[in-house]
């Protein structure tokens, strides 16, 4: 959710605000609906272009609200019923545990992090999160054929992890491990990200040269972050760029809002743009 609307809405409990968006989001409907067909055909107004805006940002806002919650109610249900799901899928844990352990001895460090962990930690509380993973590791280590320790110990040992880049301890939340096996903190993954937004060699995201899918890492960026990947992705994904023709705006305009690539009201130059008249003299200066 943005800054904005968190601190005016931010008090409030997330189905409220939830509401309150779906009701300002129709108000916007209405009064886009109303402005149609008031303008000059071909062009956007101020007011379009705003409303527009406003219109993704009560959206996003939305879709965020929604993901927490959804996030929450998994947690929350994992965690009350994570006994008796454990009685049912405990055998194919264990067997799974198991290969982890002998991966790692044989130097493999592909085994998957505790994600419901994590999940629980960032969405609910450290103390869940932090309750769940030392239940976890510990069931799961005294019940394999490959570790006979009980108890909080071995899972304790393994609350704060130590983070090479930063030379110093993370809780185990705040880090994760990319497709490719490289250990990564949120901070260092959410600058890579706001970082490939301002500037394009950054992108496609690549850790070690290889392309960094982002559904597999939102979780660790921050809303403001994926809001502001997700509207510039498209823009950098576009090959044959149009971008609105007001300066103070310069907003790019998706391939969607384009019909037959049209852009202006004739064809050729237009011979009273003075940017365009700019960079011709200046390509003259330099040839």
């Amino acid at each position: 959710m943005s800054a904005l609307i968190f601190d005016r809405l931010g008090a409030l409990d997330d189905q409220t605000v939830t509401t309150i968006l779906q009701f300002q989001l129709e108000d916007v409907n209405e009064r886009a609906h109303g402005l149609k067909g008031k303008g000059v055909e071909g062009t956007v107004s101020d007011a379009d272009y705003a409303l527009e805006l406003y219109r993704q940002e009560i959206g996003e806002s939305i879709q965020y609200l929604n993901d927490r919650t959804m996030g929450r109610s998994i947690a929350n249900a994992v965690q009350s019923d994570r006994h008796l799901l454990g009685e049912v899928s405990r055998e194919e844990e264990i067997a799974i545990h198991d290969r982890e352990l002998a991966l790692k001895l044989n130097g493999d460090e592909d085994a998957e992090e505790p994600l419901l962990a994590t999940l629980a930690a960032l969405y609910i509380s450290e103390d869940v999160g932090t309750e769940i993973y030392i239940e976890d590791e510990d069931e799961l280590v005294g019940d394999s054929s490959s570790g006979r320790r009980k108890g909080k110990g071995r899972a304790e040992t393994t609350l704060n992890q130590f983070y090479e880049i930063y030379r110093e301890d993370k809780k185990f939340f705040d880090i994760t491990r990319n497709p490719y096996g490289h250990h990564c903190c949120r901070d260092c993954i959410d600058q890579l990200f706001q970082a490939s937004i301002t500037d394009e060699t950054l992108f496609p995201l690549r850790y070690c040269g290889q392309p960094i899918p982002p559904y597999s890492i939102r979780m660790y960026l921050t809303a403001d972050t994926l809001r502001d990947f997700k509207r510039k992705r498209e823009e950098l994904e576009t090959h044959n760029r149009t971008y609105y023709a007001v300066p103070r705006y310069s907003a790019f305009i998706p391939p969607k809002d384009i019909q037959g690539e049209v852009a202006c009201t004739h064809a050729g130059d237009c011979l009273n743009d003075e940017a365009l008249q700019q960079l011709l003299e200046t390509a003259e200066t330099n040839s």
